[in-house]
C-alpha cells in the first residue's frame, strides 16, 4: 500500500486534512480534503447523521483536529496539482467562505469536485461568490435534501445535486419537471459529472452510510427542509 502523505491545514475557523492520493472507493485515486465539522452550516438537515459520521470516514474526520499546517502551506499544494489534476474539496465539513477566493485563485481551472449545504437563499450575500467561484472553475454544487429543495436550488442558476431514494429511477422529474440523473456510481476519477457547472440536469445521489434510513426520510419529504 503507498505511504500516504496527509495535511491538516488551519483555515479562519475551521481545519481542512488534505490527502495527496485518496484511497476512498467512491472518488478513486485524487487528492482530497476534510474539513472540521465546525466548517458545516448550523442548518444543515444531515448534521449527525451524514455519511461522515459513519465508518470509515469518521475515523479521517476525528482526526481532522489534531494537525494543522498554515493556509499559505494548503494553497501552495493544490497549486502543485498536475494542471488538469481531478481533486475533491470537503468529503467532508463545507466551505470556508472567508478563504474561498484565494483557494479558486489558487485552483486555476483544475477540475474540482465539491458541494456544499451552504443554501444562498438563507445566505444571499453567498451567490455572487459561489457563481463567482464556478465561472472560475471551482463548480460549486449546492446541496438539496430533497426534490422539491432541489427546484427552489436551481432556481439560482447554479448547479445542483440532490438526495434521492435508494428505490429512485435512473432519471425522474422534480416537481417543476427538472431532470434528475442518478450518479453513476462509478468512481469519481473515471466520471467527473460533478464538475461540470454548464449540466442541463441535476445529480441524485442515493443515501450511504450508518444512518441511512433517516436520510432516506429526508430524501422523501415534500416540503423544503434546510
Amino acid at each position: 500500500m503507498p505511504r500516504l502523505k496527509l495535511y491538516c491545514v488551519r483555515l479562519s475557523r475551521a481545519l481542512i486534512h488534505f490527502v495527496r492520493r485518496s484511497l476512498n472507493r467512491f472518488l478513486g485515486v485524487i487528492p482530497a480534503s476534510y474539513s472540521a465539522r465546525e466548517s458545516c452550516p448550523p442548518y444543515c438537515a444531515l448534521l449527525g447523521v451524514c455519511y461522515g459520521e459513519g465508518f470509515p470516514i469518521r475515523l479521517h474526520w476525528d482526526k481532522v483536529p489534531e494537525r494543522g499546517i498554515t493556509f499559505a502551506e494548503f494553497l501552495r499544494e493544490v497549486r502543485r496539482l498536475p494542471k488538469r489534476q481531478l481533486w475533491r474539496h470537503n468529503v467532508v465539513g463545507d466551505i470556508d467562505v472567508k478563504t474561498l477566493p484565494e483557494l479558486v485563485r489558487a485552483n486555476n481551472h483544475r477540475p474540482v469536485i465539491c458541494y456544499t449545504h451552504r443554501d444562498p437563499i438563507r445566505e444571499p450575500d453567498l451567490l455572487p461568490l459561489f457563481k463567482w467561484a464556478t465561472a472560475e472553475g471551482f463548480t460549486i454544487n449546492l446541496s438539496a435534501n430533497n426534490l422539491m429543495h432541489a427546484d427552489t436550488l436551481a432556481a439560482t442558476g447554479l448547479p445542483v445535486a440532490v438526495l434521492i431514494t435508494k428505490d429512485a429511477p435512473k432519471v425522474q422529474r422534480t416537481p417543476k419537471g427538472r431532470r434528475v440523473v442518478a450518479c453513476p456510481e462509478v468512481p469519481c476519477d473515471r466520471c467527473e459529472l460533478c464538475t461540470r457547472p454548464q449540466r442541463d440536469f441535476i445529480i441524485g445521489f442515493r443515501p450511504k452510510g450508518h444512518r441511512r434510513p433517516l436520510v432516506e426520510m429526508l430524501a422523501r419529504q415534500h416540503t423544503v427542509i434546510n
